[in-house]
């Protein structure tokens, strides 16, 4: 029976398989292989995160070291072969599927918002397992980025794909009034708006865990949480105006002997903590978390900073489409420029890399976000398809918003790779 039943998981695609499973045979269904020998990310992607985060929930449930070993090898081969940088999963639209690593197209794949919302789910089971900061690094960036990027600003419209780039010659036309990248208000396969708006609704569920005597703090989210460590009732409460500010202030409602740990997330260096005013060192931390353990009194106030400079982001060198190119990066949120800012022909712009940003919180932009400004050049444009001549630019200024806000603002061009200029 086991023969037999190897020789149909490793068996060619059928007729059916190729009609039906946009011929990726049973790697589309997560089928093809049972899920212990699984090493790799493939198939429909939305499949894949939704399997994956059941396969974290069972290991810790039966405390199954082999199928955590699996989980592990997965969400390496996800998120450090096959993951934007938005935290949007499919690079392929034949099937919403991963393909090989470091393809990462940016105007032709999928990234479905469904796809980022289990990337979510799989991340809190895997901080489930173990609280370790790689995974809340991950659910921060896809919640801060490939989720909410599916809902417009007023949440009545939705995508159902997450293009990193958008221009004005895609689908064979250079025409400014058919860019039509816009959320629709529904899709005839309408999982991504419940979808996105059952994670929002609970987004209260991914903020904190608690493991034996120790409360963590994964997410830095404006509000309170009550528990109970070791018996001892303990509420905090977080005022902060967090993610344009790393400035963090929890307040401890609670008396006795415990532990608080506190994500210092990936992105960030030179945190700083103090409790009560007294400063303490920020550096010593266990698994991406700084653990903090007293005896806590009623009223205690911890401190914390979170330092946010806008970073430069570039992709390892295997994903071709992105060499000589930037992304743009402050605290959680990745950015992106839109042709209502910059003008048409947004490849075209070169940032170069001495230029600083200055940053600006708007409250009238966007329902209130910070912009990002730098000096840049804009190659000129010329009536001639090729030329042997450098070709000249002019000074220009670049303006850059999150890339979740994208889109609110009409059609057009966008895109989050910008290209540099070392000069």
């Amino acid at each position: 029976m086991e023969k037999e039943r190897r020789r149909n998981l490793d068996a060619a695609p059928t007729w059916n398989d190729r009609h039906t499973n946009f011929g990726l045979g049973y790697a589309y269904m997560q089928a093809h292989l049972p899920v212990r020998q699984q090493t790799e990310a493939v198939g429909h992607a939305v499949r894949a995160m939704y399997l994956y985060a059941a396969m974290a929930y069972l290991a810790r449930r039966t405390d199954d070291a082999q199928l955590q070993a699996v989980c592990d090898a997965l969400w390496e081969d996800v998120t450090n072969r096959k993951m934007y940088v938005t935290g949007g999963l499919g690079s392929a639209v034949n099937g919403e599927a991963f393909t090989d690593p470091y393809d990462l197209p940016n105007d032709s794949m999928y990234c479905e918002t469904c796809a980022s919302v289990g990337l979510v789910f799989w991340a809190k089971q895997m901080l489930l397992l173990s609280p370790d900061r790689k995974y809340a690094d991950v659910l921060e960036r896809a919640i801060y980025n490939g989720t909410i990027s599916g809902m417009d600003l007023e949440g009545e419209r939705f995508f159902y794909v997450n293009p990193l780039e958008v221009n004005a010659y895609q689908g064979g036309r250079k025409d400014q009034e058919h860019v039509k990248q816009e959320r629709q208000k529904w899709f005839a396969c309408a999982c991504c708006p419940p979808n996105l708006a059952r994670l929002l609704a609970s987004i209260e569920d991914y903020a904190f865990t608690q493991t034996g005597d120790t409360l963590y703090t994964h997410l830095y989210m404006a509000g309170s949480v009550q528990t109970r460590i070791d018996e001892l009732p303990v509420k905090l409460m977080q005022k902060h105006h967090y993610p344009w500010d790393g400035s963090i202030t929890v307040t401890v409602e609670g008396t006795g002997q415990f532990k608080l740990a506190f994500r210092i997330p990936g992105w960030c260096e030179g945190a700083a903590v103090s409790i009560n005013g007294e400063a303490l060192a920020a550096d010593d931390l266990v698994d991406g978390y700084l653990v903090l353990e007293r005896m806590w009194k009623l009223g205690d106030k911890i401190e914390l900073f979170l330092p946010m400079p806008i970073m430069r982001v570039y992709s390892n060198p295997e994903v071709g489409m992105n060499q000589g190119q930037a992304a743009l990066q402050r605290g959680p949120v990745v950015y992106c420029i839109e042709e209502k800012d910059n003008g048409s022909n947004l490849s075209g712009l070169r940032l170069p890399r001495e230029s600083t940003f200055t940053i600006s919180y708007r409250e009238d932009l966007l329902k209130g976000v910070v912009k990002l400004e730098a000096d840049a050049f804009r190659i000129v444009k010329t009536e001639h398809l090729y030329q042997t001549r450098t070709p000249e630019a002019e000074r220009v200024s670049i303006h850059a918003i999150p890339y979740f806000a994208w889109g609110n603002r009409g059609t057009g061009e966008m895109r989050i790779w910008i290209y540099e200029n070392a000069e």
